[in-house]
């Protein structure tokens, strides 16, 4: 009953909120279909954030979850090639960590898949397919891309994805085995709305800026992706859940357009050098440890004139 007081009251608000933004003198001219879309994307989703609240969801819950999830992926590689790899990515997120503001123990593996693809769960797990490390071109690429998981996790979507489950089939926190089980079953079919792709694409890009990589890298992993999926992918031959769920993401090209116009801007207003780290990818030793020089750096007039 508590619940359902809650949403009526906030549907009340949302509604009003909207029809006043509606009826502004200044709203009238800019006020689009798009615009009023995003706006109850952004009161419904404020919504879903609160809950966690309702259930008694906490950090140290979603942190528990994980460790159920490690079961399912945290794979014991034998060879060393792979665990290079596994090493590499442990590495890259180490960097990005104290960028992180939520009190998680985040953690990354490397998943066995040959399709490109990366995807967080609950708790500060964050998978990397084996195919993503052959698709992208750059570690700065690669670390954009893992900036995006992050930023699933950073902003609550992974476990927005399953709260409304747990309601709906009263589960309590002693029950953390089975949440795992179905929540795992959920979130590899999972597809985030349009709204949650956009704060996780910009959580990327605002990452990044913070960093020594180049933030056209958001926009270059992007494109990296969608060659694959364009001229290097024959789907009618496969079926993959992990392909299955990347597919379902919003159009490639209008994310890739979408970035490169904020690199530019971000470019014109920057002079500083900024690293790329194609060496780094192909080597698995990550710009922290060792810097392959100029060759691996881009300037304002080298962005300008691509």
């Amino acid at each position: 009953m508590r619940q359902r007081i809650f949403f009526i009251g906030l549907t009340i608000i949302g509604i009003i909120f909207i029809l006043g933004i509606a009826f502004s003198d200044k709203s009238k001219e800019q006020l689009q279909f798009l615009g009023i879309y995003r706006i109850i994307g952004k009161v419904t989703q404020d919504a879903n954030r609160s809950v966690p609240q309702l259930l008694f969801l906490k950090d140290e819950d979603e942190a528990k979850l994980k460790e159920y999830f490690k079961r399912y992926y945290a794979y014991q590689y034998t060879d060393p090639e792979q665990i290079k790899k596994q090493k590499y990515l442990e590495k890259l997120l180490k960097e990005i960590k104290p960028l992180a503001k939520r009190k998680l123990d985040y953690e990354i593996y490397l998943e066995p898949s040959i399709y490109p693809n990366a995807f967080a769960l609950p708790g500060g797990l964050i998978l990397v397919t084996d195919g993503l490390l052959k698709t992208v071109k750059s570690e700065s690429e690669l670390m954009a891309v893992i900036a995006h998981e992050l930023g699933h996790i950073e902003r609550y979507h992974c476990i927005d994805a399953v709260k409304f489950e747990l309601a709906a089939r009263k589960l309590k926190l002693d029950e953390l085995g089975e949440i795992a089980d179905f929540a795992n079953r959920l979130l590899i079919k999972h597809s985030y709305n349009k709204n949650q792709e956009d704060e996780a694409d910009e959580y990327s890009f605002e990452l990044l800026t913070k960093t020594k990589y180049d933030p056209t890298s958001v926009a270059r992993a992007f494109n990296s992706l969608y060659q694959f999926y364009q001229h290097e992918f024959d789907e009618s031959k496969y079926s993959d859940p992990i392909r299955d769920y990347f597919r379902s993401h919003p159009p490639l090209d209008k994310r890739i357009d979408k970035f490169k116009s904020k690199a530019k801007q971000w470019w014109y207003l920057h002079s500083e050098k900024r690293y790329i780290g194609i060496r780094n990818l192909k080597e698995k030793i990550p710009y922290s440890e060792k810097d392959f020089g100029e060759k691996e750096y881009i300037n304002k007039f080298q962005f300008i004139i691509e």
